[in-house]
């Protein structure tokens, strides 16, 4: 599988999963999920990427600097499972906060801004 096909497979499970759970329109989901999915991969190549979700406990706006690039993660927050393969958690987005310095989540149909 090429890495455009792999993209687009997360794009849609992520759209699946925020329909199925939030009762949005495949569209409206869909277009969730193209941000979700850009934002992953800025997490993952950039030192850091501000964003901004709902929560869901509280429902207070909050921005967030994360990231998923180990480079700019200190040693002793590293992940304790290392796999080759990791799988992403499609229901809730792991990233490392670079202001708490800990590792937080947000649910996909929450995030409100992909800016950088």
């Amino acid at each position: 599988m090429n890495d455009i096909a792999k993209y687009r497979s997360l794009v849609l499970r992520i759209a699946h999963s925020i329909k199925n759970q939030n009762g949005f329109t495949f569209g409206t989901a869909q277009s969730k999920a193209w941000k979700v999915a850009k934002l992953i991969g800025k997490l993952y190549s950039e030192e850091s990427t501000s964003f901004t979700f709902v929560k869901v406990s509280t429902g207070e706006i909050r921005e967030a600097v994360g990231t998923r690039n180990l480079k700019n993660i200190p040693a002793e927050k590293h992940p304790k499972k290392k796999s080759e393969n990791p799988t992403l958690n499609i229901n809730a987005i792991p990233y490392f906060d670079a202001n708490k310095e800990a590792w937080r989540s947000f649910k996909p149909h929450t995030l409100l801004l992909n800016a950088s």
